[in-house]
Parts: structure tokens; C-alpha cells; sequence
């Protein structure tokens, strides 16, 4: 697929390869599963798995096109519909862990207290993420938010899928991470990094206390007065681009503020930012 920012036309030339597959949801970083029994044995877990997490185009829905919803937007709801699946069952068994009935409530006041660590041993195909609305959405940055943030919030609103049940602000009441690598060798050398990590830099000074924070002003800039309100007409009239419609921010130094929490937080962890 070819894509022109400042042109409505143009060429191009491509060298195929085909390879016949026989089915579209094939795991593109592999074998990873295969190391989830030596990561589950180190922190003393459970593994949870199946292949009915897998999620592609042509397998999971009668969708023609590209089988992966960042690139066909078409594909985003079926894939949320799968996903919210397995959030369910994914509750379910927090319950049994927990020996609590699986009713979200229950298991929302349990875990916000109580949070687990959930480690996802998979790519986007094989355990697929949650796509959330993302108004700059398109074919060349991808559809919505890509996140595998669903999987730590107990209690999403169903009706309406960026906030949650039971506060005000969307929450993860467990701690969700994706390990992932270009095949299990490449995890292996990550989960080993990791594991050992302290012993790794025992030796390494000082150093290792200083942390960096560097931002960029684009946060500033969602929206300026005059050049906005113009960049949106040309855009409609070019026919692609996201039109902004958001509060002024350029004039309230607002990365200053980020900056200067970020340096508090690392202060508070000991760090020399």
C-alpha cells in the first residue's frame, strides 16, 4: 500500500514475494509461549493459556484485507468484541484465585488492594490488544490506541470503554506487562536480563542513580490560535489529516509542569534526575 502525504497520486515500484500460508493467525515473534513455564516457576504464578486468544483476519472474522486491525480498520471491532472476551475469562479466574464470587465489584475492591502482576507471553496476534478510540487514526500511524491496558482494569464500562466502572479516572487494579523479543532466544536474553538484573549492575557505580527526562513541545502545541483553525481547513479540503478541535494549550508552559512532576517522582525513588 503506498501513501502520499502532500500528493493525491504518485507511483511506485515493489519486488512480491509469496509464501502460501494455511491460516492467518501465526504467531510472528515465536515460540514465546515456551519460555511462560520458567517465568511462571520464578515468581511462583500460574500459566493461563489457549490458542483461542489468537486473533487475524479470515480466522476470527470474515473480513477481507490486510488481518491485522492496526491496518484495517474494519477489523477493530471484531477484535475488541474477542478481546472483552477474554477479559471475561480473565476475571473469572482472578476469582478462583482469589476464592471470591466473579462479580466485577467484588474482585475491583479485592485487587485494587491486593494487585497481581500479569505477564503476556505473546504477540498482538497471538493475544491480541484492545483498540481504543484514537482521533488520529489512519493508514499510515494505524487505528485507535493499540494497549494491553484492559488487561489489569477489572471494571471497564461497557458503555463506555475509555473509563471504567467504579472511579472516575480508568484504573489498572493489576500490573500488566508484554514480554516480548524476535523469537525466544531474543526473550530468553530479556527474562535473564531481568531476572538477574540486580546482581547485573551490583558492580556498576554511582551511576546508575542518575536518570534522564527529556519532552518535546507537542504537547504544546494540540492546538494554536490562527495556524490551527487554518491547518483544519486545509485539511478537509486536502481530504486526510486529523482535524483538531481541542482547548487551547500552547500559552500554559505545560510541559514545565510534566517536567517538574516526573523530577519528583524520580527524587522520591532515590534517583539524582
Amino acid at each position: 500500500m503506498g501513501t502520499w502525504i502532500a500528493k493525491r497520486k504518485g507511483s511506485y515500484e515493489m519486488n512480491v514475494n509469496v509464501e502460501k500460508i494455511d491460516r492467518g493467525n501465526f504467531p510472528l515473534m515465536k515460540n514465546l509461549s515456551s519460555l511462560a513455564s520458567y517465568l511462571a516457576a520464578y515468581h511462583r504464578g500460574i500459566i493461563w493459556a489457549s490458542p483461542e486468544f489468537a486473533f487475524a483476519g479470515g480466522e476470527n472474522a470474515d473480513i477481507g484485507g490486510i488481518i491485522y486491525p492496526i491496518s484495517n480498520e474494519f477489523l477493530v471491532e471484531p477484535c475488541n468484541t474477542h478481546v472483552l472476551a477474554i477479559h471475561q475469562k480473565l476475571n473469572e479466574l482472578l476469582a478462583e484465585i482469589a476464592d471470591l464470587p466473579a462479580e466485577p465489584k467484588t474482585l475491583w475492591q479485592h485487587y485494587r488492594k491486593n494487585p497481581i502482576y500479569i505477564a503476556i507471553m505473546a504477540d498482538a496476534t497471538m493475544i491480541p490488544m484492545y483498540y481504543y478510540y484514537n482521533p488520529d487514526s489512519d493508514y499510515v500511524s494505524g487505528q485507535g490506541t493499540a494497549s494491553d491496558f484492559i488487561y489489569g482494569d477489572i471494571d471497564p464500562d461497557p458503555q463506555d470503554m475509555e473509563n471504567d466502572t467504579f472511579t472516575y479516572w480508568p484504573e489498572m487494579e493489576n500490573a500488566v506487562g508484554r514480554v516480548t523479543g524476535f523469537d525466544a532466544e531474543d526473550c530468553s536474553a530479556l527474562i535473564a536480563r531481568t531476572i538477574f538484573y540486580d546482581n547485573i549492575i551490583e558492580k556498576l557505580g554511582e551511576w546508575k542513580r542518575n536518570a534522564t527526562v527529556q519532552t518535546g513541545t507537542g504537547i504544546e502545541f494540540q492546538y494554536i490560535p490562527i495556524i490551527t483553525p487554518l491547518a483544519n481547513r486545509l485539511k478537509s479540503i486536502m481530504g486526510f489529516g486529523p482535524v483538531r478541535q481541542e482547548p487551547t494549550k500552547f500559552p500554559t508552559g505545560e510541559s514545565k509542569f510534566i517536567n517538574e512532576r516526573i523530577c519528583n517522582d524520580f527524587a522520591f525513588s532515590i534517583f539524582n534526575p
